[in-house]
């Protein structure tokens, strides 16, 4: 693959999961942050938005499951990509003069 392709796709890829890493990042920083803080753990007596945050990150059931493994994917897909756009960067780069 040239580079060029390399970038477009590590693009395109980047785009989508944006949304979805946020999402599962930022519902797990916010669990995260309540368990650390010392509050409850979900589910018991908590607040709704601190609910609705665990349902985010943990539920979805099946759906929510296959979710999660593909947003794993694809990030192990955007290492990769960014390791070939890496690597074909560095083939350019002109010898050093040695003295």
């Amino acid at each position: 693959m040239t580079e060029r392709t390399l970038r477009l796709w590590h693009r395109r890829l980047g785009m989508v999961l944006f949304v979805f890493l946020l999402v599962q990042a930022g519902s797990g920083l916010a669990l995260s942050l309540r368990h650390a803080l010392g509050g409850p753990p979900a589910g018991e007596g908590v607040h709704r938005l601190a609910a609705a945050a665990a349902d985010l990150h943990h539920g979805g059931g099946e759906a929510g499951d296959l979710g999660r493994v593909l947003l794993a994917a694809g990030i192990l897909v955007q290492a990769g990509l960014g390791a070939g756009i890496g690597a074909k960067a560095r083939g350019r780069r002109r010898p050093s003069l040695r003295l």
